[in-house]
């Protein structure tokens, strides 16, 4: 794992070394993701979000390995809160979210976090892919209160592949850190 600082942000994370890292900052440095986005429209329009200022989208990570059709990605984003939002009231919330949402199977558990505390949910959810077909991605989300913001890191893989990603989709999570 690497470590990512984004300064603008001022937040890190370590996620695997092969994947492919964008914040807004990286967009005007890196010619190829404009390439990347012509080829993906999907992904076109998380750069326009990335880029927008204010967007609760921070930073994007792609494992460039394709698997049965599925890029394993990640993503920050972020919402503002109450500063007297508990852990407990997050997790409520984000179960409203997911069964708003349609979640397949969601599970979701409070967890001390080096960094703090947090809730993991894991869930599965159907969505358009290429061509218009519904595929099934499993997802894996943490969510971690700051002051008033609420980081969620969201992993998203295949069904069949994230059983055997979870640990490095936990250990890349227990690494986040905000400040500095």
């Amino acid at each position: 794992m690497v470590v990512h600082r984004v300064a603008a942000q001022r937040f890190s994370i370590a996620l695997p070394q092969r994947w492919r890292i964008v914040d807004a900052t990286s967009l005007a440095r890196d010619p190829r993701l404009k390439k990347l986005a012509a080829e993906n429209p999907q992904f076109a329009n998380e750069l326009l979000d990335l880029a927008r200022p204010g967007s609760p989208l921070k930073l994007l990570a792609v494992d460039p390995q394709e698997a049965g059709g599925y890029r394993t990605t990640m993503n920050v984003t972020t919402q503002r809160v109450s500063t007297d939002l508990t852990t407990a009231a997050l997790k409520k919330e984000l179960g409203r979210t997911l069964a708003a949402r349609d979640a397949i199977d969601p599970v979701l558990v409070e967890l001390g976090f080096p960094n703090g505390p947090a809730v993991w949910a894991a869930f599965r959810l159907r969505v358009h892919a290429r061509q218009l077909q519904n595929v099934v991605t499993a997802d894996d989300l943490f969510a971690s209160k700051h002051g008033s913001t609420v980081y969620y890191l969201t992993y998203i893989s295949s069904p069949r592949l994230e059983p055997r990603l979870q640990k490095t989709f936990t250990d890349s999570a227990r690494t986040f850190r905000v400040g500095g």
